[in-house]
């Protein structure tokens, strides 16, 4: 007999991925104009605070706030959006709350937020539109985790320049047999889902 089917664990030893609620708007809010910015799939807009709510929840399928368990210290904000079940695709966006934070929790998160994702829905790919601006924070996955599918010349203006918008893919087989998730879901004590 076959052990029967858990969900993803949204709880590692020391992270969390806290659904996103009422009580994160304003953070959320805030963030994306003075932290996130540009460099965030709404690029930028300053949305009114009683638009805020509908704005993010736009086409959501699902969305997270990666949280240290023990500080309570939110460090990353995570979608899952614009999701086809039919053809078993879906788009993620993933940022930091906080300038200059280089700690591997963000990344982590990220880890435990993809492997929900796999394990809850029957997505064969999730992609991710990453401007060349950006293209540092994921650069070091290119090739390991993910392939670049598709770039659009020109197509976002930042700094006053323009700038290629890439379309980064990651592949359900190609993460199960990653090394390099193996090696992270050993170091966030993730545990008990289908991988």
């Amino acid at each position: 007999m076959s052990e029967p089917w858990q969900p993803s664990p949204l709880l590692a030893d020391r992270l969390m991925l806290y659904p996103v609620g009422v009580q994160h708007y304003d953070m959320l809010r805030t963030a994306e104009i003075l932290t996130i910015g540009p460099n965030w799939r709404h690029r930028g807009t300053v949305t009114s605070p009683e638009a805020f709510p509908a704005r993010i929840w736009s086409g959501i399928l699902a969305q997270f706030i990666i949280v240290r368990r023990h500080s309570d210290d939110a460090v990353g904000w995570v979608q899952c959006y614009n999701a086809d079940t039919t053809n078993g695709h879906a788009y993620v966006a993933a940022a930091r709350l906080k300038r200059g934070n280089l700690s591997t929790d963000f990344g982590q998160g990220f880890v435990m937020f993809i492997d929900y994702l796999f394990d809850n829905w029957p997505f064969h790919k999730l992609y991710m539109e990453v401007g060349e601006f950006n293209l540092h924070f994921v650069e070091g996955g290119i090739g390991e985790l993910f392939e670049i599918e598709g770039r659009l010349l020109d197509h976002l203006w930042a700094g006053e320049k323009r700038w290629d918008m890439l379309i980064l893919s990651v592949g359900r087989e190609s993460w199960k047999s990653s090394r390099l998730v193996q090696a992270t879901r050993t170091r966030i004590g993730a545990t008990g889902s289908s991988r």
